[in-house]
């Protein structure tokens, strides 16, 4: 099934970057119940991905809403290596539609830096085009053409290739001329998306082309084309039905009739801007986005501090956290609580041979084998400290099971390094514990290091359980 979905995924990803947006999430949508029961939270992260930002240029939010915390519980779930890149991505465009500029563009730009400048990246131009649209409208010229500049290079062979990207470079290129009064370059650039076969007929392109249009014919002094253009744009706005959007046409209709001098439209725009304003629909659509965003930064900081960098498993301090809160659910519930700690044997003499660089491979190694046990809220794991690791459970069948799974994987571990294979074993103590009224946290732990202990007295490579 691996190969089925990930080919699914591929051809959405096409379907996207030719702005079919309702195939891409047709294709997807149906497979995300399966994804979610299988556990594969790579991949689900990946599809939700694509269909969020299928609704986001439909801005569909009522739909982006339910998959908002299906995405957040992914990425906490998958140690997704693009992890820091998804949140600062997602969570930018959801402050721009929640209409937090300076926040946006503060996680936008963030997003970046994890990115490293890696123009290959998926998300690469699309931050860059934001970022130049975003400056424009705080009329930060010189950021905005920053960011212009830094992937024009990049831009024509998207022309077919991918022509969602490729209108949304030459619309925010259009804005930036026209701040320069550059006339003749904007009016061009407009007329290479005007005269697109494909993108023409993409109604949000379609309705900002128009606006923008209307705007370099006001520029030029020429009323009735202005008004032709900003007439075609609210036309275009009002056929999305999405109160969101509306009101993002609406803020440049109004301000290009007030250039022309219409003041009659542009109160006659405003009066319908106010009336959306108002609207308890978009008030509440606004603040759930803007709640989210925040949420969702904050869980993005939080994770970065409960992750151990070199395995990708928890740390100490997180592991505690969580001990304590089923420590008190096992309490109040009457239910048993399993805790295992393991550590590599002669894992120093690993380090004095193969050298630290060998021994972190290793160390990483082994966190991705204990990572795929992981169920939310079933079985945790993370990295104790220096080679060892903890895990906790609360079923005693599974949990037995699971580390006798584990014993033997790392039993038959083979990890190339050079010319050299390194073997690995592990002494494992672990205890199942039915009732823990009287237990701490420190209690628990202990009693698993006690039969760790025992292991490693009787000669190590053993699991031992009481």
């Amino acid at each position: 099934m691996y190969d089925y979905h990930n080919a699914q995924l591929d051809v959405a990803k096409e379907l996207f970057s030719k702005t079919l947006f309702d195939s891409a999430i047709s294709l997807l949508e149906p497979e995300i119940e399966y994804l979610e029961q299988t556990q594969d939270y790579n991949l689900l992260s990946e599809y939700l991905k694509v269909i969020i930002s299928s609704y986001i240029n439909k801005s569909d939010i009522v739909s982006i809403e339910p998959l908002l915390e299906k995405l957040n519980n992914a990425l906490l779930a998958s140690s997704h290596p693009s992890l820091k890149v998804n949140y600062p991505y997602h969570v930018g465009y959801f402050f721009m539609l929640s209409g937090d500029t300076d926040q946006a563009i503060e996680m936008l730009e963030k997003a970046l830096i994890y990115i490293n400048s890696n123009v290959k990246h998926p998300v690469y131009m699309d931050i860059c085009i934001s970022l130049c649209y975003w400056y424009t409208i705080q009329n930060k010229l010189d950021r905005a053409i920053y960011y212009r500049d830094k992937i024009q290079h990049l831009i024509p062979p998207l022309k077919h290739a991918s022509p969602q990207i490729y209108s949304y470079f030459l619309n925010v290129s259009a804005r930036c001329f026209l701040m320069q009064n550059n006339f003749a370059a904007a009016y061009d650039t407009l007329m290479k998306i005007w005269q697109h076969p494909v993108l023409i007929k993409d109604k949000k392109t379609f309705m900002i082309t128009s606006f923008q249009l209307g705007e370099y014919y006001a520029q030029m002094n020429e009323p009735q084309l202005a008004d032709e253009f900003f007439q075609k744009s609210w036309t275009a706005a009002e056929g999305m039905n999405n109160l969101l959007f509306i009101n993002f046409a609406l803020t440049h209709i109004i301000a290009g009739y007030e250039k022309i001098g219409d003041f009659e439209k542009a109160l006659a725009f405003s009066k319908i801007k106010t009336a959306n304003l108002e609207s308890k629909t978009l008030l509440q659509q606004q603040e759930r986005l803007h709640l989210f965003a925040l949420q969702a930064k904050l869980d993005a900081l939080q994770l970065r501090a409960y992750k151990d960098k070199l395995t990708q498993l928890y740390n100490r301090h997180y592991f505690e956290e969580t001990l304590e809160d089923w420590l008190r659910f096992a309490r109040d519930h009457h239910t048993p609580i399993c805790c295992a700690l393991f550590d590599l044997d002669d894992f120093k003499e690993k380090n004095d041979r193969y050298g630290h660089l060998a021994g972190d491979y290793v160390l990483r190694t082994i966190g991705k084998i204990v990572k795929k046990y992981e169920v939310p809220y079933e079985l945790f794991a993370a990295r104790y400290g220096g080679d060892e690791f903890i895990i906790i459970g609360k079923n005693k069948e599974k949990f037995q099971h699971t580390i006798e799974q584990i014993f033997k994987k790392i039993q038959t571990l083979e990890i190339p390094y050079g010319d050299d294979v390194i073997t690995c074993s592990i002494s494992l103590g672990a205890v199942l514990l039915d009732n823990v009224d009287t237990f701490t946290i420190a209690d628990i732990i202990h009693k698993a290091d006690e039969q760790l202990y025992s292991v490693k007295k009787s000669g190590k490579n053993a699991l031992k359980v009481i």
